[in-house]
């Protein structure tokens, strides 16, 4: 071959071209498929991220923080525990470094951070990982809604006492705007105390022969009606209604005797019987101070009449009531009514009650109230067998669990 042949013959230059064409060619499927991947882990960790802020801003000021962030941890973990099963993004090809929640007053933010490791692009010799990070925040509002806490006869149950101290403490604080507001029957009796609206009693019915009205001493101090008195039941087919009590008053249940001191006067005491509550009932407010004191006052009296406390927990809702609450600071258009109930013994056996109870439920239905119940399931079972299961929850026998359940339910997450 000449030395012109020789320079002249292009056998074989192609192949440095074919090899460094395929170097280029898997670079750029390592860097489409490294690259797929990394965006893939990015937006699954922004979805757990997002989730897991949700929960958060769901549960702050609920749950204690260290609780909180356990969970928002436990959520994120488990999320990621399985496969993806596209472009095998798999739990074992990223390690997670930092899973961190915050909140301030509404917000709640969760951050993410991880590092992928390489899959083709470890072929070329490129090692490290690559960082991912992401951060989801997300906003609580509390929905504006009406309560109305209904407990039964054996209020100085401590786990009842207990639990709706904790419902009212943890009211207060994801109420910040105030627009919750919660009313509360004490004890849901036969007799109810309704001190001090001795307006709301039958005319004449109201005691007026005691002092200063007659001569001698009273042993109570303030005013009468501030005193220890209950009203009864309305009669026959009114007892129920929820009409005002300018409409319909009540009877009146207070007791008063008189005994001659030593020195000749007479003393007059309130003695009524103790099936009357202690503690009045609590009309709706943003400022649970009121109600957490009836709380710490409560007394047991009385049976279980579940009818009876449903129905006044409607009275404290009802719009036909506006106004006639001493003390009430009602919100012009609640989106959530709420009647929510503890139980812990099974109700009286009485017809009437049972009757109450099924009208009141029926009424709440109509009027676009849910009744929620916390308790013995059996107890609570009896109630709602009268009572449309589409309007009536059952949150379980942990009282705890039930009230955040509940609260966790009075706020709107963005």
């Amino acid at each position: 071959m000449t030395m012109h042949r020789l320079l002249s013959d292009e056998r074989g230059s192609l192949l440095p071209w074919a090899v460094l064409s395929l170097i280029l060619l898997m670079g750029m499927l390592a860097v489409l498929l490294d690259g797929g991947r990394y965006f893939l882990l990015k937006n699954r960790l922004l979805n757990v991220a997002h989730m897991a802020a949700g929960y958060g801003a769901e549960m702050s000021d609920l749950l204690p923080e260290e609780e909180l962030l356990a969970s928002i941890r436990l959520i994120v973990r488990s999320e990621l525990g399985e496969d993806d099963g596209f472009l095998s993004l798999a739990r074992r090809d990223y390690s997670l470094s930092l899973i961190e929640g915050s909140h301030s007053s509404t917000d709640f933010s969760v951050t993410i951070k991880g590092e992928l490791t390489p899959f083709l692009l470890s072929t070329l010799g490129i090692k490290a990982g690559f960082q991912v990070s992401v951060n989801s925040v997300r906003r609580s509002e509390p929905i504006p809604s009406h309560i109305g806490m209904v407990l039964d006869h054996a209020a100085t149950n401590p786990d009842i006492r207990a639990t709706a101290e904790y419902f009212l403490s943890k009211l207060t604080a994801i109420n910040s705007a105030e627009e919750i507001r919660l009313a509360l029957i004490p004890n849901a009796t036969n007799l109810i105390n309704v001190a001090p609206h001795k307006e709301w009693v039958m005319p004449g019915h109201w005691p007026a022969a005691v002092p200063p009205n007659v001569p001698g001493r009273a042993m109570w101090s303030g005013a009468l009606e501030d005193q220890r008195w209950c009203v009864h039941p309305r009669p026959g087919g009114v007892r129920k209604t929820s009409n005002p009590p300018a409409m319909q008053p009540f009877e009146i249940a207070m007791e008063i005797t008189v005994e001659t001191a030593a020195d000749g006067t007479d003393e007059y005491a309130v003695t009524t019987t103790d099936e009357c509550p202690a503690v009045s009932i609590t009309p709706l407010k943003a400022d649970q101070t009121a109600a957490r004191q009836a709380v710490q006052n409560l007394n047991d009296s009385g049976d279980f009449y579940p009818g009876r406390g449903l129905v006044w927990g409607l009275r404290t809702l009802s719009p036909k009531w506006k106004g006639v609450w001493r003390g009430e600071a009602r919100i012009p258009n609640p989106e959530k009514q709420i009647i929510f109930m503890m139980v812990s013994a099974a109700p009286t056996n009485n017809a009437d009650d049972q009757a109450d109870f099924a009208a009141a439920c029926n009424e709440a239905v109509s009027s676009g109230i849910m009744i929620y119940a916390a308790g013995p399931q059996s107890a609570v079972d009896e109630l709602a067998t009268s009572c449309d299961m589409e309007k009536f929850r059952y949150l379980g026998t942990d009282y705890v669990q039930a009230s955040l359940r509940l609260l966790a339910s009075l706020r709107e997450i963005h």
